[in-house]
């Protein structure tokens, strides 16, 4: 029986499911009229694994209308011990070339491939495909790890959103054909947002390519250069952009933050006044202790620091504060996961005054515009949970300014979040952005 609502009304419906996939796949059977909405979200974003593309090549072939539905499609081949495998796929399956070549209305495409650099073992069919799809007016979004940045010079003046991360030191080296693009093919690319993710110290080479492109246009900047030598390239990518930041998600590097034993402190060269746009700001610090290299890291007296400077910075020019809307703090009380013995975390490390000291710095008037605060803490023990508990019992929310939209709560997510660059908007649609 066919519905009597609307297709408006029945997407709405619907939207409100897109997280839970068995109901989805429920609703698509109850009506005809459920089946084509149930079935754009389903299918709106798909991942290939090892032995996925034959099965998605036969719903193709079945349904060919499914391809119209999937807007997002992330080819993931990794070979880390966690979530990979040792052997590697993609080269040898054949379904994945005819699955691309149906996916016309793309618009992000995602590559998460190997750390053993055997991207040059694709077949000529499957990279032809690749470049064709580079090509595709809907694609918006691209996200690469582990390969070629060449795949810019096939396409890539339509992209608004970029992602690269460098998955091992290999990729890392400015000489490496991962990071061999030519100029004029950087210089089309015009992001509006831009991620860049290293797991060892290239991120200054990830910002040297970044610098090629043309960042005249970017709103959204997010860097993890944590396992950097310093801020420098991280200043010199913010000077480019600092006119049309409205948003910064920072991972400062170690070496950048305060190491209590032996005292360090090393000058950060990151200037603030420049960011005239910026609005929203996500920092994740790191708390631990190397004992492997008889460091002590507190990032506290570097993030304090910082926001200090930011207040002090007088970017409106007229003294009525800085026009930061939005913060988020995130704390991980650990080495973002590591679990080698040379790192530990102890219940001894969170320092609550430290907390107190930003409550006054929040308090002030130095952030007038300010209206939403979002604290989250992470570790791999008990001492995230000490910290909360400690914070609650003594009102540390209630101690900010009255009117404060605030969340202090316990997170479990360690790693850089890329998808806060790439997240669909509220209707679940990749079309929209929050820029």
């Amino acid at each position: 029986m066919p519905s009597l609502l609307p297709q408006e009304i029945l997407r709405e419906i619907i939207c409100h499911l897109h997280n839970d996939k068995y109901a989805l796949k429920r609703c698509s059977l109850a009506s005809p009229s459920f089946t084509a909405v149930c079935q754009s979200r389903l299918f709106s974003k798909v991942i290939l694994r090892r032995g996925t593309a034959s099965n998605f090549k036969q719903v193709l072939n079945t349904s060919p209308h499914i391809a119209g539905y999937v807007a997002c499609l992330e080819i993931f081949d990794t070979d880390r011990a966690v979530e990979g495998s040792k052997k590697e796929w993609v080269s040898k399956d054949d379904a994945l070339a005819p699955c691309l070549l149906q996916l016309t209305r793309l618009k992000a495409l995602i590559i998460t491939y190997r750390t053993d650099d055997k991207a040059s073992q694709w077949p000529a069919d499957l990279q032809q495909c690749l470049e064709k799809t580079m090509k595709i007016p809907s694609l918006v979004c691209l996200e690469l790890t582990g390969y070629p940045l060449t795949l810019l010079e096939q396409g890539g003046a339509g992209l608004k959103h970029l992602a690269l991360r460098s998955p091992s030191s290999r990729f890392s080296d400015t000489k490496s054909p991962w990071l061999s693009i030519a100029d004029t093919a950087a210089a089309r690319v015009q992001p509006l947002s831009l991620a860049l993710d290293s797991e060892d110290q290239g991120i200054e080479s990830l910002i040297c390519l970044a610098l090629k492109l043309d960042l005249s246009k970017l709103k959204r900047l997010g860097v993890n250069a944590s396992l950097g030598n310093d801020h420098d390239a991280v200043a010199q990518l913010l000077q480019v952009c600092a006119g049309t930041l409205e948003e910064l998600i920072f991972y400062p590097c170690y070496s950048g933050q305060q190491a209590v034993y032996p005292k360090k402190f090393y000058p950060d060269p990151i200037n603030l006044s420049i960011l005239t746009s910026l609005r929203r700001l996500t920092i994740h610090v790191d708390m631990f202790e190397d004992r492997k290299m008889n460091n002590y890291y507190d990032s506290f007296p570097w993030l304090l620091s910082f926001l200090s400077r930011l207040a002090n910075s007088s970017t409106n020019n007229t003294g009525a504060g800085h026009l930061l809307e939005e913060l988020n703090i995130h704390v991980s009380y650990d080495n973002t996961g590591q679990t080698h013995s040379s790192y530990i975390c102890t219940p001894e490390l969170p320092d609550i005054d430290s907390w107190w000291r930003m409550a006054r710095l929040l308090a002030a008037s130095s952030f007038p515009n300010l209206q939403k605060v979002t604290f989250e803490l992470s570790s791999w023990d008990e001492s995230a949970s000490l910290v909360l508990e400690d914070l609650r019992e003594a009102g540390y929310i209630s101690s900010l300014r009255e009117g404060l939209e605030v969340r202090l709560f316990e997170g479990n997510d360690l790693e850089f979040k890329s998808h806060t660059l790439f997240a669909p908007d509220a209707n679940h649609e990749w079309a929209g952005y929050r820029l």
